[in-house]
């Protein structure tokens, strides 16, 4: 769970958005095209991801206001349901030291939780709706899957649906590591495909990565 988690999150997605301009680069038949490519591919990419991303950290989750299923188990636990009242007027550096005190002051209650977790749990003390991880999973393997199914090798294009089944991996991983609800990695997966889609519509970043439109 963790590795999915990880390459849902912002190094692994900067990886997966490095393979996929790299892939974008390998198809143009110029060779001296496939540099000019390569880093248009990288910065629009990353345009799509760290804008939404921003705009989901400060507004819409604090919009909605919802706590993590992990840290309201941590709570529960402890008996500080009465931090409820006024878990969302703490910033995140807040939270994140609060959690990390109550951890280390409650150590035995969570003996036979993973350390890895719990210093996830800490480490993601932002809010819970809509899940980031799913948004950027499902963006990028709406791209690369259209990538594949558009790309000139043949034998690459039966490979289309393969990042949806890693995408999937990462909203699940989401869950069961307490960061998210169901709701949560659902909506954000629909907005990473609805982006994607909305990505390949417009003329101008349509043509940024030369797809033919649909």
């Amino acid at each position: 769970m963790f590795l999915f988690t990880h390459t849902g999150g912002k190094y692994g997605t900067l990886v997966l958005t490095l393979l996929a301009s790299f892939f974008y680069a390998y198809q143009v038949p110029v060779r001296q095209k496939k540099i000019f490519v390569f880093v248009r591919s990288v910065v629009t990419i990353l345009l799509f991801l760290s804008v939404p991303a921003f705009l989901n950290e400060h507004y819409t989750k604090p919009l909605f206001k919802e706590i993590r299923p992990a840290h309201q188990f941590l709570l529960t636990q402890t008996n500080s349901q009465q931090m409820l009242s006024t878990w969302f007027d703490l910033n995140k550096q807040q939270r994140h030291d609060f959690l990390e005190k109550l951890i280390t002051n409650h150590q035995a209650l969570f003996i036979n939780i993973d350390v890895r977790v719990l210093e996830h749990w800490i480490e993601e003390s932002g809010l819970s709706f809509p899940s980031g991880h799913s948004y950027n999973s499902f963006l990028l393997a709406t791209i690369i899957a259209l990538s594949l199914y558009q790309s000139r090798k043949q034998q690459l294009n039966r490979w289309f649906w393969l990042p949806f089944v890693w995408a999937f991996s990462v909203a699940f991983s989401r869950v069961a590591l307490g960061a998210h609800t169901e709701v949560d990695v659902t909506v954000g997966a629909l907005c990473g495909v609805l982006t994607a889609v909305l990505f390949f519509y417009l003329n101008l970043t349509r043509k940024i990565l030369w797809f033919k439109r649909y």
